[in-house]
């Protein structure tokens, strides 16, 4: 049973890029959208969830406290 759940951790990093490259492609349609718009916030918002979420990449969640390196990204 634990080598079931090492097996999906390993699978967890995939799941990381996948949804990393769509916060990518939500700030790039976002951005597209808005190129001629007076109104930026929701590109600004996008280019901060998208900051957030790539920068957690570099995060190894097997070490303690996952959920405190979590939250000093989302703060950075």
């Amino acid at each position: 049973m634990e080598e079931l759940f090492w097996q999906l951790n390993s699978v967890n990093e995939y799941f990381g890029i996948l949804i990393t490259w769509l916060f990518v492609f939500a700030f790039l349609f976002t951005l597209s959208a808005a190129i001629n718009k007076q109104d930026k916030s929701r590109v600004n918002l996008s280019f901060i969830m998208m900051a957030s979420y790539t920068s957690s990449l570099f995060m190894d969640i097997t070490t303690a406290a996952p959920h405190l390196k979590m939250f000093i990204f989302d703060v950075l």
